[in-house]
């Protein structure tokens, strides 16, 4: 399942023009764009990774620390729900 950024502002609490930040500085980018046009569209794993950005960056992590945190987050965020399901 895709989602369109109104959909990930609605989901996670961000609002759509620090999703859109955050795009532009390739700190979270979508995988896949709408064929007809330009829009950006974020799998559920990519949802999952923005929520856990969002909430990092409400506790005081700069966009400059993001940058380098955010590509150590998939495999944190597996580690954690394989931990959470032993």
């Amino acid at each position: 399942m895709t989602y369109k950024p109104r959909e990930v502002s609605r989901i996670v609490g961000i609002p759509r023009s620090r999703l859109r930040s955050w795009r532009e500085k390739g700190i979270v980018e979508p995988s896949a764009r709408v064929a007809s046009g330009n829009q950006a569209l974020y799998t559920e794993s990519e949802v999952k990774l923005i929520s856990a950005a969002w909430y990092l960056s409400r506790q005081g992590v700069t966009t400059q620390q993001l940058r380098a945190i955010v590509p150590l987050l998939p495999g944190m965020l597996s580690a954690a729900a394989t931990a959470n399901h032993s």
